[in-house]
């Protein structure tokens, strides 16, 4: 389509170039008495009044060959400007089409990126939105853009539509505010590859990856100096869920519904929220805020996560003793519900998460 535009304007520009150069000769020639058109200028102010559909009547051909160049100026105006409108819908569907295609970025802040789209991925971004995390996917597959955005809102999900190894547009993804960065790669392989471009791409932003593995002893690989990395195994996640289904389904049933987001009041999930600085319960003991927490809204904890060292790596602590102090920087595990998560995140002065 956009060929026979560009060879369409080319002829119709040479065949009015040829006709603005003949017209006063034909009208000097043909009706050298009562020609108006007497040069080429007027020639030229004559085709822009007749292209533009204007038709201001100052100067028009007086001959018989002037009124066929005459007839060729004007229904030529109907060419200029077919081949102007669809010059604008090109412009304008090639705007629409990068904006699809996430050219323009986006301005999420405290988001999630996705890098590689499949069922699994799509089963976390559900999670992610019902938890009212947005989300931005890197995909390489054009046809997942669209799978995507029916799927998702776009206030909610952001696609970049993009090579994996173009790490330069990660830009897009406003990746200097995200929150985490999951990497899903089809292969263990190609997840370490990304995950070691990206954190040399990114050496001045402190970015927490998450990267999921098939492979449990390529493990140790992804423990590198300097790359807050947690490589999850999928398969020894499901594989515990299974077999708690298989002997203990109660169990089983109820911690699958803790592990999703709460949607309705009387859902319950488990949440973790950062005790920072400014939080009344930094210097507090686990006990003070366990009971205080149930007593005023019925949030039971269940552990603390303490930072080990500077590198951000953690010790989980599983319903720790009253007497533990909680630090600025430390995690609250808790299970609220939809009624309560609101009560958590005024508690702490922080949404849950990282």
């Amino acid at each position: 389509m956009k060929n026979v535009s560009k060879w369409g304007g080319a002829f119709l520009g040479i065949v009015l170039f040829l006709g603005i150069l003949i017209l006063p000769q034909v009208e000097q020639t043909f009706a050298p008495n009562t020609a108006n058109i007497q040069d080429t200028t007027d020639a030229i102010w004559y085709a822009i009044v007749t292209l533009t559909t204007v038709g201001y009547g100052d100067y028009y051909p007086v001959s018989k060959p002037g009124y066929v160049i005459g007839i060729i100026f004007v229904l030529s105006s109907l060419g200029v400007l077919g081949v102007l409108i669809g010059k604008v819908t090109d412009l304008f569907t090639e705007y629409r089409e990068k904006r699809r295609l996430g050219y323009y970025g986006t301005d999420f802040e405290d988001h999630v990126i996705i890098i590689g789209w499949d069922g699994f991925s799509q089963r976390v971004t559900e999670r992610l939105v019902t938890a009212d995390v947005r989300a931005v996917v890197v995909t390489n597959e054009r046809e997942e853009v669209e799978s995507i955005y029916s799927d998702f809102d776009s206030e909610d999900v952001f696609v970049l539509y993009t090579d994996y190894e173009k790490y330069d547009l990660l830009d897009l993804t406003n990746i200097e505010s995200a929150s985490e960065v999951f990497l899903n790669r089809t292969s263990d392989t190609d997840t370490l590859i990304t995950l070691l471009n990206l954190s040399d791409q990114f050496t001045d932003l402190d970015l927490h990856y998450v990267a999921r593995i098939q492979n449990d002893e390529l493990r140790p690989a992804f423990n590198i100096d300097g790359v807050r990395a947690q490589p999850v195994m999928t398969f020894e996640v499901a594989s515990a869920l299974i077999a708690s289904h298989i002997f203990e389904p109660d169990v089983a049933a109820f911690g699958k519904d803790l592990i999703s987001s709460a949607v309705q009041d009387d859902d319950y999930e488990i949440q973790q929220y950062r005790v920072t600085s400014q939080s009344e319960w930094a210097g507090a003991t686990y006990g003070e805020l366990f009971w205080e927490l149930y007593d005023q809204h019925q949030i039971l904890g269940l552990g603390l996560s303490k930072r080990r060292n500077e590198h951000e790596e953690r010790q989980l602590l599983e319903l720790p003793s009253d007497d533990v102090s909680v630090e600025s920087g430390d995690y609250a595990i808790l299970i609220v519900n939809g009624d309560t998560a609101e009560a958590a995140r005024q508690e702490f002065g922080s949404t849950e998460g990282l």
